[in-house]
């Protein structure tokens, strides 16, 4: 009974080392996320220039789609994944001259197209 008692014991305290460990992790995995966001937020207005209105627009998604979206996507389903997100956070962000709206129009009509066939 004793060596099952020790043996919890040395499992408990491993498991607890473990918790302590993987929360000070996630602690500094925050900070990280809300310094990238920050630095996010300050660069964001300088992503996209524009033009004029509609067509500036247009040709800043074929930009986005051509040299940042479609190359990441198409790498690994994790980049996929973070492409995805990524254009969740320029939307959350609001960023200037960058519609979702269009930029999702393309994805799901253009691009699906020429991926599809």
């Amino acid at each position: 009974k004793d060596l099952n008692h020790t043996r919890r014991k040395k499992e408990a305290e491993r498991l607890n080392a473990l918790m302590e460990k993987l929360q000070d992790e996630e602690k500094r995995h925050k900070e990280h996320v809300e310094r990238v966001m920050v630095r996010l937020k300050q660069e964001k207005d300088n992503w996209f220039f524009s033009r004029s209105a509609k067509t500036a627009k247009n040709e800043t998604i074929t930009q986005f789609l051509q040299f940042c979206l479609f190359p990441r996507s198409i790498f690994t389903a994790s980049d996929a994944t973070f492409a995805a997100k990524f254009v969740a956070i320029i939307h959350h962000l609001k960023t200037p001259n960058f519609s979702t709206l269009i930029c999702f129009d393309r994805t799901f009509c253009d691009i699906t197209y020429t991926v599809t066939s």
